[in-house]
């Protein structure tokens, strides 16, 4: 038993399931195709949302302000390093699978399936906070651009909606949140008037519009639910058609970052620059923290390998570019939108690029 969880494959072994599977991958990919797919998966809820947060820092985490630059430059090294280990292991096993192959190639199958769980819940969680940011997005563009107005709960999830404010606890002297059965009776005592709402919810202009089904306010971020379906069903569609998806998708979002940066930089104000690192290098090191999640999804470059036509050549070269384009990308933006708008009116903003445009 013990021997068989920590059973390893060779790379033959590896290779030879991949070329007798019964369904197999097409090898349709190219560099071109692979540094889209890069950009794809990596431009997304890091630059355009974290860079609020990042920047103005939180009750339990300082702010880079203005230096967030130097975070994201110092992220990119970082990610730079781990993209040539991936770039190495993808060009010795050019098998589909990521960290989950390598680790049974090196490690053995227990470590595999535990890498494997983890890719998964990385994933989920990475992916979670893109759509909720598209669809925050989407929302501000309807409201804004085409006037026509969302109903607040169908852009909140029920959890985010009966969120306690920090305020009422205080007033309360209590040290946690009342449990969701508690949470529902100060609902129906704030819908009938016996409580204030605004005091006791964060979010009590959306509870107070929300229907009730069985006293339970219905909430739900329908875009992010849509988005997520949609995307799903362009996966199973097959590579061909979702590479071309993601390369006009790619091209928008790019196009999207140059306009933001050439417009938004006659709007720019020197003093806004001041002070460029109100945390020292302890908010530098936070704000790094925080916009490491921009970078994530270089990595999953690696498991196109089956799909590429020439992976030991391909995939290098594909996660190196799209790493590069992405870092200077996020640099330029950043700079841009920290200098529009002080970076301590950019806390616990979800679309940081539509608030410092309102702003002028």
């Amino acid at each position: 038993m013990f021997s068989r969880i920590f059973r390893t494959k060779s790379l033959e072994q590896l290779q030879a399931s991949a070329d007798t599977a019964e369904f197999k991958l097409k090898k349709e990919l190219r560099v071109v195709d692979l540094v889209m797919f890069g950009l794809g998966a990596i431009i997304g809820a890091g630059i355009f949302s974290t860079i609020g947060t990042a920047a103005a820092g939180s009750a339990d985490r300082p702010g880079a302000g203005p230096a967030l630059v130097v975070s994201l430059i110092l992220t990119a090294i970082a990610c730079g390093l781990t993209a040539l280990c991936y770039a190495e292991l993808t060009s010795m096993i050019p098998v589909s699978g990521s960290a989950y192959t390598y680790a049974y190639a090196t490690m053995g199958e227990l470590m595999a399936w535990i890498i494997g769980w983890d890719l998964l819940l990385e994933y989920a969680v990475s992916n979670v906070a893109v759509a909720i940011s598209w669809g925050d997005y989407f929302r501000s563009f309807l409201n804004q651009g085409l006037g026509i107005s969302i109903p607040p709960w169908l852009g909140m999830d029920p959890r985010t909606a009966l969120e306690i404010s920090s305020g009422w606890l205080q007033a309360q002297s209590l040290a946690s949140a009342p449990a969701l059965g508690e949470r529902l009776t100060l609902l129906a005592q704030a819908r009938s008037g016996a409580v204030s709402g605004a005091d006791v919810f964060t979010n009590w202009a959306t509870l107070s519009q929300a229907p009730l089904i069985g006293g339970f306010p219905f909430t739900i971020n329908l875009f992010a639910v849509l988005i997520t379906i949609g995307i799903t069903w362009l996966c199973y569609v097959g590579i061909r058609e979702s590479a071309r998806a993601n390369t006009v998708m790619v091209i928008l979002k790019l196009v999207i970052l140059s306009l933001v940066a050439g417009i938004g930089a006659a709007y720019i104000n020197p003093e806004n620059y001041t002070p460029f690192a109100p945390n020292g290098w302890k908010g530098i090191q936070a704000g790094a923290g925080v916009i490491f999640f921009a970078f994530i999804g270089f990595d999953a470059l690696s498991t196109c390998a089956e799909e590429c036509k020439n992976p030991a050549r391909d995939l290098p070269r594909g996660i190196i570019i799209s790493l590069i384009v992405c870092t200077i990308f996020y640099v330029m933006v950043t700079a841009v939108v920290t200098g529009m708008l002080h970076y301590t009116q950019l806390a616990g903003v979800a679309d940081p690029l539509a608030k410092v445009f309102e702003a002028h």
